[in-house]
């Protein structure tokens, strides 16, 4: 992950995809590809990096490459209909906190960083991200995963944390798409396909 100091010192994240490309969230182009060495984003490059996955060269605040860190293998997942995350998330009221929540996750090193992209818009099409949201049909669905009560208990029990803390929402349902699915591009095929993963 990469850090720009824009409204305030390391206000804004992208994840580094190699060749001093990042994945950004911005006002201007919604959810995109940014260059780095780009006039802008070379002057807010704070020189901090997080190093989340398999080993790539990320560049110094000057643009050449000079620290080894980490980003997600292959620069993310292969799946592009996303159009959830490109339409819906910076118009979502709880869009911010999710990436807040889901960098918390990341750090625990329980989210494989080049699940993202897909398990972001996976999240997205459940809950619109947001974590205290219940399902509208009567059913118990709640949180980023829409957990039914049964799947809440199963997986409080398995992982030993709770699904009222947003940033475990996460990491839970990271597990379940794990043991469900194998990777979050398998449950946005099944969701494509049914509407629900």
């Amino acid at each position: 992950m990469v850090f720009f100091d824009t409204y305030k010192k390391n206000g804004h994240v992208g994840i580094y995809m190699g060749d001093g490309k990042f994945l950004g969230a911005q006002s201007s182009t919604g959810v995109a590809i940014a260059d780095m060495s780009d006039g802008y984003w070379k002057s807010k490059f704070s020189g901090h990096v997080r190093r989340v996955a398999a080993p790539v060269q990320l560049p110094n605040k000057k643009g050449t490459p000079a620290i080894q860190q980490t980003s997600a293998k292959g620069g993310g997942s292969s799946y592009t209909n996303t159009w959830k995350t490109k339409n819906e998330a910076l118009k979502a009221p709880g869009y911010q906190a999710y990436k807040s929540h889901l960098s918390q996750a990341l750090d625990t090193g329980k989210v494989p960083g080049n699940w993202v992209v897909a398990l972001t818009e996976l999240i997205g099409r459940e809950s619109t991200w947001s974590s205290s949201v219940k399902n509208k049909e009567g059913s118990s669905a709640k949180g980023y995963g829409q957990f039914l009560k049964d799947t809440v208990k199963q997986y409080e029990k398995k992982m030993g944390m709770s699904y009222s803390n947003p940033v475990n929402q996460i990491i839970m349902t990271v597990q379940y798409v794990k043991d469900r699915y194998k990777t979050p591009e398998k449950a946005l095929q099944h969701w494509d396909e049914k509407g629900w993963y």
